[in-house]
């Protein structure tokens, strides 16, 4: 007796809420270079431990080494 849902169609933004403006994006490598500069700035090894201050792992964090390895590749 296990019937699928109706499909509820999103709504578009509405004058309430937030209108995105629809302006030139950045090229997809800029936005690449911000991403991996967001990951060395809130991946940060600890002053007492050899642990990231964001997720807790082992210094240098997974998320460092892939950032590292992008920025090589520039």
């Amino acid at each position: 007796m296990s019937a699928l849902a109706d499909v509820i169609p999103l709504k578009p933004y509405q004058n309430s809420r937030l209108v995105l403006a629809a302006g030139p994006q950045l090229p997809e490598p800029a936005r690449l270079y911000a991403l991996v500069v967001l990951a060395f700035v809130l991946h940060q090894p600890t002053n007492c431990q050899n642990a990231c201050k964001q997720c807790t792992e082992t210094w240098p964090c997974p998320q460092v080494r892939l950032a590292y390895r992008l920025r090589e590749a520039f």
